[in-house]
């Protein structure tokens, strides 16, 4: 066991907390998408064309740098249309799904025996290998490598996500055989974290010999595995680690034992705009429509998939991304508010405890899409190193990435970014700062 204490983090208080009681959302819908969007670094490389039949596994598009990874389709169905962005970039690949569904039978293996050779292999055909990603560079994990540790995602602190203490409960025998399979493919260690959120944490994490337990505290964003690695098992220079959500290896244990491929996940429907916040069991890849229906306050929304600092900005015709296990619903902030500049804000909620709200605090607040704001120059104000959970300097890290000084970017520590999101939230002079030092972290892997 290993104690992570971080000196940074911080929890929001954001309105909408879904209620702990899972609906099951497991009819057949009409559609559901494939996103390529928020799959990290992937450059896609279609395998089908609209009108092509497809089943369950059956490749959708590969990775143009290496072939052997491929993102499947995770029901059978027709590819109903194909949709792209700025320079024909591809979005999604929408699928109209058949009355029938059959998951497939890929063929069954041992937890226990078998190799590693194997299990990368099979992996990468049956489409599960996307699951992984690596740090620090937050990019799809290298079938030839091997990582120094990996981590299993077995906390989420960002607001209104799932709790994974309450979604993994009773589920700690099949985490128990992922954990035997992530050891055939790293020489270090497989963790796990542990904390108290409103539920405790599974008490067979304890018992789960092949893994090293991480306990913490639930502060946003402990559960991130590049915090976790910075204070636990830190990266020396050409080394990686990689993660998986643990809802993900549940599902490759499921394949390799059952040889069916498992499209299921339980995630949230959250935020101040949704009339039911709640816990859904239902489909990868699942339209926002068969997901909150008329279940929406009125007034213009923003609807994200995943959560409200590292999700991703889709349309309300739209669908879940490849990592989605939540949606999020907020409000968009573009009325007007007349000489709201005098007012003392007491229903404001302020990081720098510039409004009455600090004095008379509320337990959640309704915050919306607006800055409160325009830009302005960096006021040293040093918010955003308060709350880093990896120690950097953000306001100077963004800056030698605005200067194009890659010497000094790597001397401050760019490749310990988190890219949690925070420094961005409580900057009052309203700085992209994730955002810029994201592109640095590109840049640096682009030359790389």
């Amino acid at each position: 066991m290993k104690r992570m204490r971080m000196r940074g983090g911080y929890n929001l208080r954001l309105a909408g907390k879904p209620v702990k009681t899972l609906e099951s959302l497991l009819e057949i819908p009409e559609t559901i998408a494939v996103k390529a969007q928020d799959i990290p670094g992937i450059k896609p490389l279609l395998a089908v064309e609209e009108g092509a039949k497809v089943k369950c596994g059956d490749v959708l598009f590969t990775h143009k740098k290496d072939p052997r990874i491929s993102v499947v389709a995770p029901m059978a169905g027709t590819v109903k249309e194909i949709r792209r962005g700025h320079r024909r970039a591809l979005i999604e690949v929408i699928i109209e799904l058949g009355r029938r569904q059959n998951f497939g039978s890929f063929g069954t293996y041992s937890i226990e025996k078998i190799s590693e050779q194997e299990l990368v292999d099979h992996l990468l055909k049956t489409g599960m290998w996307p699951f992984f990603r690596s740090i620090p560079f937050h990019q799809l994990a290298d079938p030839e490598d091997r990582p120094k540790d990996i981590y299993v995602k077995t906390l989420e602190t960002e607001p209104h996500c799932p709790d994974l203490n309450y979604v993994l409960k009773g589920k700690e025998e099949d985490l128990r055989k992922g954990i035997i399979l992530l050891k055939k493919l790293t020489r270090g260690n497989v963790f796990l974290t542990a904390a108290r959120t409103d539920e405790p944490y599974p008490s067979g994490f304890d018992s789960i010999e092949e893994a090293t337990v991480i306990r913490t505290e639930a502060v946003f964003p402990a559960g991130n595995p590049h915090v976790q690695s910075y204070h636990v098992s830190p990266l020396k220079k050409n080394e990686c680690a990689w993660y998986i959500d643990a809802q993900d290896l549940l599902a490759i244990v499921h394949l390799l034992e059952t040889g069916k491929w498992d499209p299921v996940r339980t995630l949230t429907i959250a935020g101040a705009q949704s009339l039911r916040p709640r816990y859904v069991e239902t489909y990868l890849g699942s339209s926002v429509k068969s997901l909150v229906d008329k279940d929406l306050a009125d007034g213009e929304k923003r609807f994200l998939s995943g959560g409200v600092f590292s999700g991703l900005q889709i349309e309300e015709e739209s669908y879940l991304g490849f990592y989605g296990k939540s949606l999020h619903v907020v409000r968009e902030g573009v009325e007007r508010e007349f000489l709201r500049f005098v007012w003392p804000g007491m229903d404001k909620y302020s990081f720098s405890s510039v409004f009455l709200s600090t004095v008379f605090p509320s337990p959640e607040y309704e915050l919306t899409t607006s800055i409160q704001g325009e830009d302005r120059a960096c006021i040293q104000c040093s918010s955003c190193e308060d709350v880093c959970p990896t120690d950097l300097l953000p306001q100077f890290v963004f800056k030698s990435v605005l200067a194009e000084d890659f010497d000094q970017m790597e001397g401050l520590g760019i490749q310990d970014c988190a890219e949690c999101g925070l420094c961005t939230y409580v900057c009052p002079s309203k700085i992209e700062i994730e955002q810029i030092i994201k592109g640095g972290l590109d840049t640096i892997l682009k030359e790389a």
